[in-house]
């Protein structure tokens, strides 16, 4: 059984899929899991632990906290948003936004799960800018046309990462998908994930010898709106 070196993951619209969570509890050294996605009118906090409870049954699992802004040093739920998004997608609303804790656990173990009903790219860069290191992030274009946005190769998340200077060891991403610059692959696919049940191929940093300024061009691309050079 593969066991990789893994605290903590990252899983940008991630909707339902705990099948990532029960594997990466059982492969893994994982301790939290930060999930994120805005369909705001299906996923609520009392629904995500009924499907929690559902899909991982050997578990014991409770929501511990409702957590506010301020708890990742933010005043305002619309922190959590992109200009580029504005939040106002037929499913996403600013004002629906939620991150709720929850409590996994099995015997002696213990994990958190942290689901923030917000954006996900903003979202990646809060975390980052909170100094939380993050050792996966799980990738996979899908759902809705991906509505404002992708999270594979050249997208805006490899560009946070990049500007940021804060790479994850590992990606998982979907077989029919491209991964970031400068990872290599390392699995074969394996694993039936997310509501469309795709086959996913683990990738792990190689090299950080990437064109800095692309990224940085994009990265600015994106908060041409509210740039900041301090953030």
């Amino acid at each position: 059984m593969t066991s990789y070196k893994i605290k903590s993951l990252y899983y940008p619209g991630s909707g339902i899929d705990f099948s990532t969570i029960g594997y990466f509890i059982e492969n893994s050294s994982i301790e939290t899991f930060y999930y994120s996605d805005y369909l705001n009118d299906q996923f609520r906090p009392d629904s995500i632990l009924g499907e929690l409870r559902t899909q991982l049954p050997n578990y014991k699992i409770n929501q511990i906290a409702d957590i506010k802004p301020s708890y990742f040093n933010k005043s305002r739920w619309d922190e959590f948003w992109c200009d580029e998004s504005d939040g106002q997608t037929f499913s996403g609303r600013k004002e629906n936004s939620f991150i709720a804790l929850y409590r996994i656990e099995l015997l002696d173990k213990t994990w958190e799960l942290f689901y923030f009903g917000t954006e996900a790219i903003e979202t990646y860069r809060v975390l980052l800018e909170n100094k939380i290191k993050i050792d996966l992030v799980v990738t996979q274009d899908h759902g809705m046309g991906c509505l404002w946005t992708t999270f594979c190769e050249g997208s805006y998340l490899e560009a946070i990462a990049n500007v940021k200077d804060q790479m994850p060891r590992y990606l998982l991403v979907g077989t029919d998908h491209q991964a970031w610059k400068g990872y290599k692959q390392i699995s074969k696919p394996f694993g039936v994930f997310g509501v469309h049940e795709h086959p996913r191929k683990m990738y792990q940093l190689d090299s950080q010898s990437v064109d800095f300024f692309e990224f940085k061009g994009r990265y600015d691309r994106l908060y041409r709106r509210n740039l900041n050079s301090n953030k």
